[in-house]
């Protein structure tokens, strides 16, 4: 991951890739940037060369954010064009106060219009949710899992908060002394004990009389167990 900077590779360099991709008849290209739509101009002229070198692969998919998805019809049509066939989108939360404690600038609304969006044109949406931050209830948890289902979210990815080193929010967090092992659990187990009630019930929240969704709801009793309580 890159914390303070984007340094993309050179577009020139990037196409002579996909060239080389084709001929060996690979079927599927992900780009691995953190944020594929960050440069709307570049990413455009790197579509664009994709098809005037007959560089498009049979498929393609990227990490973007939502606000990036709502902004430019154009690129969109061009990622449809170029055979994009998923983006992965980091969505963290339907919460607005998690989202502003995240700091993610991005509303619930934009979220929405992203996905709707990406069904319209025929791309699929991964979305990624974060869930156990100090906002967030029970209630917060179920509310997530109903927008999935009610906004037809094509896949979904809950993970446990995990903060990150260098970030305001771990800063805030080892500062309470409320950091755990971050080299056992990221992303899955608890990394961070809990500030109250509210927030330790997530540990041991059961999703058994949901609907399925995408598969087994049973993946939550592996995801929140109980995490460490504080008095």
């Amino acid at each position: 991951m890159r914390f303070r900077s984007i340094e993309p590779d050179d577009p020139r360099s990037v196409i002579a890739e996909m060239k080389q991709l084709k001929t060996k008849q690979m079927g599927s290209v992900f780009f691995y940037d953190d944020n594929f739509n960050a440069n709307p101009r570049r990413t455009t002229a790197l579509l664009e060369n994709m098809i005037r070198a007959d560089a498009v692969p049979r498929t393609w998919t990227a990490q973007v954010r939502a606000t990036e998805i709502i902004r430019d019809r154009d690129l969109l049509k061009l990622m449809r064009r170029t055979n994009c066939a998923m983006v992965y989108m980091g969505l963290e939360s339907v919460n607005p106060a998690t989202l502003a404690a995240y700091n993610k600038k991005q509303s619930v609304e934009q979220i929405v219009e992203a996905v709707r969006l990406l069904r319209e044109y025929g791309i699929r949406a991964h979305g990624m949710f974060v869930l156990g931050a100090d906002e967030d209830t029970v209630a917060t948890i179920r509310a997530t899992a109903g927008f999935a289902i009610r906004n037809d979210v094509s896949t979904v990815q809950f993970m446990i908060l995990t903060p990150l080193p260098g970030t305001r929010y771990f800063q805030m967090l080892h500062d309470q002394g409320r950091i755990l092992d971050l080299s056992t659990g990221a992303t899955t187990m608890p990394t961070t004990r809990c500030s109250g009630r509210t927030t330790c019930r997530l540990g041991s929240c059961r999703w058994r009389r949901w609907p399925p969704w995408r598969g087994s709801t049973d993946m939550f009793d592996a995801l929140y167990r109980p995490c460490t309580a504080t008095s």
